[in-house]
């Protein structure tokens, strides 16, 4: 049976349902529909009507009679817009509806842009609704306001005039750079673009819902659409076409969603008896393109995780999956046949624990992982491995965020399903498009300039012909947090972007939310040693390439989605000492075209004739042809991935936490004048030593750490390069002074002693860090003096250098109680108001 199909789309209030009664009319039953939140599907036959059948005489062939046209009437509700653009299809026609008097401008155009972004040159037609009945008829269009109606079109046609004079000024820009690969590339695509810009809607159709006038003309310009789409289905390869949709309604009848790429080829070929891998690629993009199946990898930014391309054979079920964890806030209902998730022998959960699980999704976005067989319970041979896959693809596509930290999640309601057992009541996800994450960017750890010392590299993606789709921010968030999270040890997210540690590299993703809207990813390293600042570039590069393909990867998958990359770097170790240069921390912003050109041909770009760029300092690598795009440029960087480790092993400024748990190699502290590295050693038991590494500001000397003047651990300056356990001689075999037990300086230490040493170790450096940092959160907050807090600061290294916890904890108070006193001389003053605290609020 040949298919057409339809996407209806428009805003609250926008008559949809109106226009489904026109066009359907007999056929039209609401209980008949497949409807859910998001989505709702319509089977129409049109060419059982014989009077639509005369609409289209001049196009109607035999074979077409006993086709049908599915429309998706997709929710007006604005989450789940967000979602829409994943199942958009090339091949199908888009109708917005708006209602008259005074029709929503901007969210037509806004779904304009959005179909274009997805697929550029998709069909699409704007019905605007009359339901008056008094309104007269004049002609074939009814008397809507002028000024209304020209206002809307006059919307459509300055939105197409801003975004070609866009592509115009950005191809000329492209044009003004020596020709590369990545500007060649570009031009190609924004020349199609510009071919695409006829197919955009020039007039409004309108249709007097009372009177019916008007339908004729739509009915007329739908159905020439979809016949226009059924012949394109049919193509030279029909009979390969045939096996392979014959096997995905195999699967849709087996009740099965999703099925891997390597399975479908491997059928393929089995049937056609020849490994044809071009043909198979080219049926699969025809079926992706048509809607028949959705090709995942051409939907999020796994597009390079060959392992795990997936294939939709049931893109409704699909879409149902997709939309039904996105719980509507105006949702005031939820059912649920409890027995299946709870048999009568267990304790069902209380309706007031479910509800607050469901309106933590609605308020906070936050998903425990067992409620989703909950929210799927309309498919119930969904088991646990399939769940598991659909989260991987929703993750995958950015619609899903794991929460890997307790802290958004300790105060939730658990979820147990006893026939669910290895779905975690624990495990939170997060619906990115949902946007309720709080807006608390970090203070402490992330400033808008970074400091002397710090290096920093930005690359900045701008949308060339305006604002993006609704939702591919955080889609763009979430992918690129997916990129790197098993490296962080440290992260903090907030409703615009995320902060992550890895290694010694901190990454700083955000978007911007005013009028210009960029995606920007962030890398900064501090390095205050001489000739290490190389090896910090390239540690730098290596933790944001991935971050940055992803995000390309993401992009991609919006075929009508133009972008520039741009580099922002910080730092004085980028520029040329120029006396009339701006500030080191003054933003540039360079193309990255400009910056691979001038790299390529090695040599320095000059801004303004104010500051000169040393490119080769930016992209400290050596490659044996040029590098024309950034995305080659990323790759090769992580194909150097070994070598560039292997180099921070030995560097004395990056310490990677991820490569420190592979290898066991030792990093080289270099001496400096201001601080002396200190080696402390001591035995947990026979046979095994572990050796811990501190900087501490003292002056060379020994460390002895004491236990009531019995038990002592001593270790020596390592910058001279000696190191001598008192119990153990110079060719390391152990004294005969040793018998089995513990010893320390000669005498056997029982195993309460060493706890207690150990205790007393870990104490004291818990209390330096901790007054350490509340150090340095009074420097950074405060216009005060600190030279009390230093005083404090020194006397805490004192105590713990000579194991003294109790003057440590004593330090730490002090620093407690200084800043209650700052407190109050603050609340003194008329402008700052702050009530004295406790310390443990102070601690914390």
């Amino acid at each position: 049976m040949r298919t057409a199909r339809i996407f209806l789309l428009g805003t609250t209030k926008s008559s949809k349902r109106s226009l489904l009664k026109t066009l359907l009319k007999d056929q039209f039953q609401e209980s008949g529909a497949e409807g859910d939140e998001g989505v709702t599907l319509w089977q129409w036959h049109p060419f059982k009507n014989q009077q639509n059948c005369d609409l289209v005489e001049k196009y109607m062939t035999e074979d077409l009679k006993d086709s049908q046209i599915e429309i998706w009437e997709l929710s007006d509700n604005q989450v789940f817009q967000k979602v829409h653009p994943i199942y958009y299809t090339s091949t199908a026609l888009y109708v917005i509806t708006c209602h008259s008097p005074k029709p929503n401008c901007k969210s037509v155009v806004n779904f304009i842009n959005t179909i274009q972004c997805k697929n550029p040159g998709s069909s699409i037609l704007i019905v605007m609704i009359v339901s008056d009945i008094n309104e007269e008829v004049k002609g074939t269009r009814t008397s809507v306001p002028d000024q209304y109606f020209q206002f809307l079109l006059n919307s459509i046609m300055d939105n197409e005039k801003n975004q070609l004079d866009s592509l115009q000024e950005e191809m000329e820009q492209i044009r003004s750079l020596d020709a590369n690969e990545e500007a060649t590339e570009k031009i190609k695509l924004l020349t199609q673009l510009l071919h695409t810009r006829p197919k955009l809607p020039k007039q409004v159709h309108v249709l007097n819902f009372s009177t019916n006038q008007g339908s004729d003309i739509i009915q007329s310009a739908l159905l020439r659409n979809c016949i226009d789409q059924m012949r394109d289905a049919k193509w030279e390869h029909q009979k390969e076409l045939d096996i392979i949709r014959d096997k995905i309604v195999e699967l849709k009848e087996s009740q099965t969603i999703l099925a891997t790429w390597s399975s479908l080829q491997e059928y393929f070929f089995t049937k056609i008896q020849t490994t044809n891998q071009k043909l198979f690629e080219k049926l699969m993009s025809f079926l992706h393109k048509t809607g028949g199946i959705l090709d995942l990898q051409k939907c999020g930014w796994n597009q390079l995780d060959l392992d795990n391309h997936f294939i939709c054979v049931n893109p409704l079920v699909f879409t149902k999956l997709l939309c039904r964890f996105h719980i509507a806030e105006e949702t005031q209902e939820f059912r649920l046949t409890s027995s299946h998730f709870w048999p009568d022998k267990q304790n069902k959960p209380s309706v007031e624990s479910l509800i607050e699980v469901l309106e933590t999704v609605q308020v906070r976005g936050i998903i425990p992982e067992t409620l989703f067989p909950v929210l799927w319970q309309e498919f119930p041979t969904l088991d646990e491995s399939q769940v598991k896959l659909l989260l991987q693809v929703f993750i995958s596509l950015g619609m899903l965020l794991p929460l890997h930290s307790s802290l958004h999640c300790s105060s939730l309601t658990t979820l147990s399903l006893p026939t669910y057992p290895t779905l975690s009541p624990k495990k939170y996800y997060y619906a990115s498009v949902i946007d309720c994450f709080n807006d608390l960017r970090p203070q402490l750890n992330w400033t808008q300039k970074p400091f002397p010392g710090d290096l920093q590299i930005s690359c900045w993606f701008r949308f060339i012909l305006g604002d993006p789709p609704e939702g591919l921010m955080q889609r763009l968030l979430c992918c690129c947090h997916q990129a790197i999270h098993k490296q962080a040890t440290y992260q903090h997210l907030w409703k615009h972007g995320v902060l992550i540690r890895a290694g010694d590299v901190m990454l700083c993703i955000e978007y911007t939310s005013g009028n210009i809207k960029r995606f920007h990813i962030t890398g900064r390293i501090n390095t205050d040693f001489q000739g290490s600042e190389a090896t910090a570039i390239q540690m730098t590069w290596l933790k944001m390439a991935p971050l940055i393909l992803a995000a390309i990867s993401m992009l991609s998958s919006f075929h009508g989605l133009m972008y520039s990359t741009y580099l922002v770097p910080l730092g004085k170790y980028f520029y040329e000492p120029i006396e009339t240069a701006t500030n080191s921390t003054h933003q540039h912003v360079f193309s990255t075209g400009s910056c691979l050109q001038a790299w390529t041909h090695k040599k320095p770009l000059i801004i303004e004739r104010e500051r000169i760029l040393k490119v080769d300092h930016l992209l400290p690598f050596e490659v044996q042809k040029p590098v024309g795009s950034i995305s080659v440029m990323m790759e090769f960087i992580l194909s150097k991935k070994e070598e560039i480790c292997s180099q921070s092993e030995e560097s004395p400024l990056i310490v990677d936490n991820y490569l420190a748990a592979r290898y066991s190699t030792q990093v080289a502290v270099p001496k400096t004048k201001k601080k002396a590295t200190l080696q402390i050693k001591w035995k947990l038991d026979e046979g095994n030593r572990s050796s811990q590494r501190t900087n501490n500001n003292i002056e060379g000397g020994g460390l002895s750490v004491k236990d009531n003047g019995k038990n002592s651990c001593t270790g020596v300056d390592s910058s001279k390069g000696t190191f001598q356990n008192l119990n153990e001689t110079q060719t390391g075999v152990l004294n005969e002074n040793e018998i089995d037990g513990r010893i320390m300086n000669g005498r056997v230490m029982s195993e309460e002693n060493e706890n207690s040493i150990a205790v007393r170790i870990a104490s004291s450096f818990v209390a330096s860090i901790m007054v350490m940092a509340l150090a340095q959160h009074l420097v950074e907050e405060s216009s005060v003096s600190v030279g009390n807090i230093a005083k404090i600061t020194a006397t805490t290294a004192t105590a713990v250098q000579a194991g003294d916890i109790d003057a440590a904890v004593n330090a730490v108070f002090d620093v407690v109680n200084k800043v209650n006193d700052m407190l109050e001389v603050r609340h003194s003053s008329p402008d700052n108001e702050a009530p004295r605290k406790s310390k443990f609020c102070i601690l914390m």
